[in-house]
């Protein structure tokens, strides 16, 4: 965006199958960074990307860059302990609503190997509730650095009551 316009732009994309492996992402967004730094100097960088680009070399990339990133991240075994506390506190709003129930939880994340220093994850704990189907659990996890905070704000605020947030 630019100023205090309301409309952001997209940049660039990479559309790649589901399947494909990740292995160009961090030279497609070097490039990318690397032209808009040059034509944009006092820009101010927000790379949103799915779990393809959650990879240790993009997050050092970006890190040492200063480029803030909201960025999903893949289901693992680590990721849905974390939100298993989240996914309690769903189950219950849920099955006492009756709807569909989220609820955002602030943790700190470290792979075994491939991170050194921790990340900030947030974790989107959700059951979801469609007619004549049973509830099913929908958690979700981003890997953020300094801007998602003020993107969920907004999604609560959208989604009324079902945006909750568990003391931590």
């Amino acid at each position: 965006q630019f100023g205090r316009e309301r409309e952001q732009h997209l940049m660039a994309a990479l559309l790649r199958p589901g399947n494909a492996a990740n292995g160009n992402v961090l030279s497609f967004l070097t490039g990318v960074i690397e032209q808009v730094k040059e034509r944009f100097p006092k820009a101010d960088l927000i790379v949103r990307a799915d779990a393809g680009f959650a990879l240790p070399e993009v997050l050092e990339y970006l890190d040492d860059h200063k480029v803030r990133y909201v960025i999903g991240m893949a289901s693992n075994k680590r990721l849905l302990e974390l939100a298993e506390p989240g996914m309690q506190i769903a189950r219950a709003l849920s099955e006492a609503s009756g709807v569909s129930e989220r609820v955002y939880v602030d943790e700190q994340y470290q792979t075994r190997r491939s991170w050194p220093p921790s990340r900030r994850v947030i974790v989107k704990a959700e059951v979801t509730r469609y007619p004549g189907r049973a509830a099913r659990d929908n958690p979700r996890f981003v890997i953020y650095e300094g801007v998602y905070s003020r993107r969920g704000d907004v999604e609560n605020l959208r989604q009324g009551t079902e945006g909750r947030h568990p003391h931590r």
